[in-house]
C-alpha cells in the first residue's frame, strides 16, 4: 500500500511537471516574433549593398518587431549571385527561407547621390504592407546607420514615445522625476496635404511632358549642321532636372521633403524608359502615358498620414491660377505637338525631323 502511495505520489509530479512545461511551450509560441529578410540593390559597389543590408536588418531586429529569419547571408548570397532585383522572386526566396515579411530595397545611383525605395512585403500573398523612400548621400558607415534608422522608422511607423521616469533618491525616499518626453520633430511651418497633392496631379504630368519635348528639341539643334554646336544634354540628368526643379516651384512652402518621393517616382519612369542604363527616346513616351498618379499621391499621402507639420484641410485650386496655367500660344493645342516632336524624332530620325521642327517652335 504505501508503494502505491509512493508511485500516485511520483505520477502527480510528472503529470504536473509536463502539464507546466506544455503551458510554457504555448506562451512561448504565442510570444514569438514574426520572421523577416532583408534584401537592398542597386548600387554599382556591391560593398555599399551589402552593408547597407547588414545595418538595415540590425536596425529592424532591434526595433522589437521582427526576428531575423535563420540563415540570412544565404538568402542576401543567392540573390545577389544572380543579380535578382524582381520583387516577385526576392519575395519568393524569403518565403523558401521561412520569412514572413521581406523587405526589398532598391537604390538609383542620381546626380552622385542615391535615391532609395523601400518595400515591407508579406510573403504569404505577396501583399506591399507599407513603402518608405530617401533621397541621400552615402559616403561612411555612419551614412549607412543613420539612413537605415530613417527607412526603419517610416516602414514600421515607429511612433515617439515618453521615456520611464526615472527615480531620484531624497532623504532616503524614492521620488519619480518628470517624465522626459523624446525630441518632437520641430516645424518651422505646416502645410495642406491636399493642396499638395492637388498640385502635383496638376503639375507632374504636365512638367514631365514639357521637358520631354524640350529634350528632343534640344537633341535635335545639337544634331543639326544648321544649329549651335553645343553638347546635347545627358537625358536621365536632363529630365530629372528638368521636372524636379518645376515642381517644387509649385509645391506649397514647407513641403520640401516631399519632392523625394516625387523624385523616386519619377526615377521608375526613366528607368522604365531605359535601355542598358541610357534612357530611350522611343520608351519614354509610351512610359510618361502609362503612369499612374495617383499612386504618387497615395504615397504622399501615406507619408503625411504621421507628419506632425502637416494639416488635412479642404483645398479647391484658385480658378485664376488655373486659367492662367491653361493659356495656350494655339488655342487648339492640346500638347499633342509636343508629343508628336518626339514621335518624328523617333520615327524619322534626328536629321529629317529638323525639317518639321520650324513649325513647332
Amino acid at each position: 500500500m504505501k508503494i502505491n502511495k509512493i508511485n500516485s505520489s511520483k505520477l502527480l509530479c510528472q503529470y504536473a511537471i509536463a502539464l507546466i512545461l506544455a503551458c510554457s511551450l504555448s506562451a512561448f509560441a504565442q510570444g514569438q516574433l514574426e520572421k523577416i529578410a532583408v534584401y537592398v540593390s542597386g548600387s554599382s559597389d556591391a560593398g555599399i549593398d551589402k552593408s547597407f543590408n547588414n545595418n538595415l536588418l540590425a536596425a529592424i531586429v532591434q526595433s522589437g518587431k521582427y526576428a531575423e529569419i535563420g540563415d540570412s547571408e544565404t538568402f542576401y548570397k543567392e540573390l545577389a549571385k544572380g543579380h535578382e532585383d524582381g520583387i516577385n522572386q526576392i519575395t519568393q526566396t524569403a518565403k523558401q527561407y521561412g520569412a514572413d515579411f521581406v523587405c526589398a530595397v532598391s537604390m538609383v545611383e542620381v546626380f552622385g547621390a542615391y535615391s532609395i525605395s523601400a518595400r515591407l512585403i508579406k510573403t504569404v500573398d505577396s501583399q506591399v504592407i507599407r513603402t518608405a523612400s530617401l533621397n541621400r548621400s552615402l559616403k561612411s558607415f555612419d551614412d549607412l546607420t543613420r539612413v537605415s534608422n530613417e527607412l526603419v522608422s517610416q516602414l514600421l511607423q515607429l511612433q515617439t514615445q515618453l521615456v520611464p521616469p526615472p527615480t531620484v533618491a531624497i532623504s532616503n525616499e524614492l521620488v519619480p522625476s518628470s517624465p522626459v518626453a523624446v525630441a518632437q520633430k520641430e516645424c518651422k511651418s505646416t502645410f495642406n496635404i491636399n493642396e499638395l497633392t492637388s498640385k502635383i496631379q496638376s503639375g507632374f504630368p504636365a512638367g514631365l511632358k514639357d521637358c520631354s519635348v524640350t529634350l528632343a528639341k534640344d537633341m535635335a539643334l545639337a544634331a543639326s549642321p544648321f544649329g549651335k554646336k553645343t553638347p546635347p544634354p545627358e537625358p536621365k540628368s536632363f529630365m530629372t532636372k528638368c521636372t524636379i526643379d518645376g515642381i517644387k516651384q509649385k509645391l506649397p512652402a514647407g513641403s520640401e521633403e516631399y519632392v523625394k518621393p516625387v523624385e523616386s517616382f519619377l526615377q521608375n519612369i526613366l528607368n522604365a524608359a531605359s535601355a542598358a542604363g541610357d534612357l530611350d527616346v522611343k520608351k519614354l513616351s509610351s512610359a510618361i502615358g502609362a503612369m499612374n498618379v495617383n499612386d504618387l499621391v497615395n504615397e504622399l499621402k501615406t507619408k503625411a498620414a504621421n507628419d506632425p507639420c502637416v494639416v488635412d484641410e479642404p483645398y479647391a485650386p484658385p480658378v485664376a491660377s488655373e486659367n492662367k496655367d491653361n493659356i495656350k500660344s494655339d488655342p487648339e493645342d492640346d500638347g499633342s505637338s509636343g508629343m508628336l516632336l518626339i514621335s518624328v524624332v523617333v520615327i524619322l530620325g534626328i536629321p529629317l525631323a529638323l525639317i518639321l521642327l520650324g513649325f513647332l517652335l
